[in-house]
C-alpha cells in the first residue's frame, strides 16, 4: 500500500514472513537488532516516519498503553503458569557500533521473582546498561516484587542492612554515598552510616 510520497508505506513479504510500516523500498528482511525476528517493523529515514504514537481521547482518567503477555502455553486461549525467572515483557535498546547492530545498549523488563499462583504473581522490574568497553547488558537497578531497590547491585532480598528500602553499592572506583537535599541544605555520607 503506497502513500503521496511514500511507495511502500505498508509493504507485506510474503517470502521473509513479515510486514514494514514506512519502509523506504521493498528491500528489507526479517532480521533486527540482535538477530530477533521480527514480523512487524517501522522502518523509516526521518524522526516521523520511525515513531509509534497511542493515543486516547476519552473524557475519563484512563490512559493508553502497552501490554505484554507471557504464557506457557503454546496455544492462544489455553492456560500454562509462568515460573520463577520468567520475563514477561521487555523493552530493548539498539544501536549501529559501525560494525553491526547486534548488541543492545539498555533494557528494562519484568521478571516473575518467585513463585506464581492464581491471581499471585511476585514480579520485579529490572533496569539494565551497558558499560563503557562491554558488549552486554548489565543489570544496574533492580525494584523487586516487595518494593526493595538496588542500585549497581541485584541482590536485594538479602537481610543487609541497605536492603530494607533502598541500597546503593559502590566499587574500589565510587564510594556508595546518599545525598539529602532539605532547605537549602544537604548531608552526603556513605550508605553504611545509616
Amino acid at each position: 500500500i503506497e502513500g503521496n510520497t511514500n511507495a511502500y508505506q505498508f509493504f507485506v513479504d510474503g517470502g521473509l514472513d513479515y510486514c514494514a510500516i514506512a519502509a523506504d523500498s521493498a528491500a528489507g528482511t526479517r532480521s533486527l537488532a540482535g538477530n530477533e525476528s521480527a514480523g512487524l517493523q517501522i522502518r523509516g529515514s526521518s524522526a516521523s516516519n520511525s515513531r509509534i504514537m497511542i493515543a486516547n481521547h476519552t473524557n475519563d482518567a484512563v490512559g493508553p498503553g502497552i501490554s505484554f503477555l507471557k504464557s506457557r502455553n503454546t496455544s492462544s486461549g489455553s492456560f500454562t503458569i509462568v515460573a520463577d525467572n520468567d520475563v514477561l515483557g521487555a523493552i530493548n535498546f539498539y544501536a549501529d557500533d559501525g560494525t553491526n547492530n547486534d548488541h543492545a545498549g539498555a533494557s528494562i523488563f519484568a521478571r516473575i521473582e518467585g513463585t506464581p499462583g492464581a491471581n499471585d504473581l511476585p514480579t520485579e522490574l529490572v533496569f539494565g546498561t551497558t558499560p563503557d568497553g562491554a558488549a552486554a547488558v548489565v543489570e544496574n537497578m533492580t525494584i523487586t516484587s516487595n518494593g526493595h531497590v538496588g542500585i549497581s547491585d541485584t541482590s536485594t532480598a538479602s537481610a543487609d542492612p541497605g536492603d530494607n528500602t533502598l541500597k546503593v553499592l559502590g566499587n574500589a572506583q565510587t564510594r556508595p554515598a546518599i545525598t539529602a537535599l532539605a532547605n537549602n541544605g544537604s548531608f552526603t555520607g556513605d550508605a553504611t552510616q545509616f
